[in-house]
């Protein structure tokens, strides 16, 4: 048997139900459009599917159609009206609503929110690369930054690399102390705080007191274009957006019936 499939749909009941029974299936995944195209050219034989248009088929030997609606279509406004070739039922909608512009939806919309608004809600901290020379003694690490003073570049890198392995007291000495690029939250706070006012190449012209001693920092890199990966606000993005589609609706009843209520604030 040949079945077809939407990527995202969780089957696990069905496959555990076909392993008990020794049935064999061939699956082939797709979106909802994709899988109603299948069943018009007899590509497969049943299907897991949930779509407007796929109700109308009459082709379909087998199938499970979901009957939740679909309340909601993201449209991008101001552009050509461009249907999305997945959806189906977003095209519908967006019709039904008389909603022009480009109709892009799941994972598409989240990315194109993410995109145009990653510098605004989704840039963390900037990350750094450095190295550093720990001591206990303040004298000496006061001693070892004027030796390292007016030098720039490769001469400054050396030098620093060299100290390190002779004097730091840390792990990271072996390797002239560098400690690769870090996370500021990895470090202690005053450490973080002391790579955030250096810029590239500097090395700090004070001790920088820790727990662990004295420490000299030569800064080697900053990036400052970091941000959250979409992954992990995914969710908060699908909220934000439910949210903004409230407004707006509850907007637009407002203007059509001149009713009198409170929008809900972000």
């Amino acid at each position: 048997m040949v079945i077809g499939k939407i990527d995202y749909l969780n089957l696990l009941p069905f496959h555990i139900f076909i392993k008990k029974n020794g049935i064999k299936v061939i699956e082939k995944k797709g979106y909802p459009a994709q899988i109603n195209r299948l069943f018009e050219n007899r590509v497969v034989e049943s299907a897991f599917i949930s779509s407007i248009k796929s109700k109308n088929k009459n082709c379909l030997d087998a199938g499970i159609i979901a009957n939740k609606k679909v309340l909601s279509v993201l449209i991008c406004e101001n552009k050509e009206n461009l249907q999305d070739k997945e959806s189906e039922t977003s095209n519908q909608l967006a019709k039904i609503l008389n909603l022009k512009g480009e109709v892009i939806i799941g994972d598409k919309a989240l990315q194109k929110f993410y995109n145009e608004n990653k510098d605004l809600y989704f840039k963390s901290e900037p990350k750094f690369k450095a190295r550093h020379i720990v001591v206990k003694d303040e004298t000496l690490a006061r001693k070892l930054i004027k030796e390292l003073k007016g030098l720039r570049g490769k001469s400054l890198e050396s030098k620093f690399a060299k100290l390190a392995k002779k004097y730091s007291t840390g792990p990271s000495k072996v390797q002239g102390g560098e400690l690769g690029w870090f996370d500021p939250n990895q470090m202690v706070p005053e450490f973080s705080k002391a790579c955030a006012n250096l810029s590239e190449g500097e090395i700090t012209l004070e001790p920088v007191k820790t727990r662990f001693g004295y420490h000299i920092i030569l800064l080697e890199g900053k990036d400052s274009k970091n941000y959250i990966p979409l992954a992990k606000v995914k969710r908060q993005i699908i909220e934000y957006l439910k949210r903004e589609k409230l407004q707006k609706e509850l907007k637009r009843i407002k203007n059509s019936y001149k009713v009198k209520y409170l929008i809900p604030k972000n």
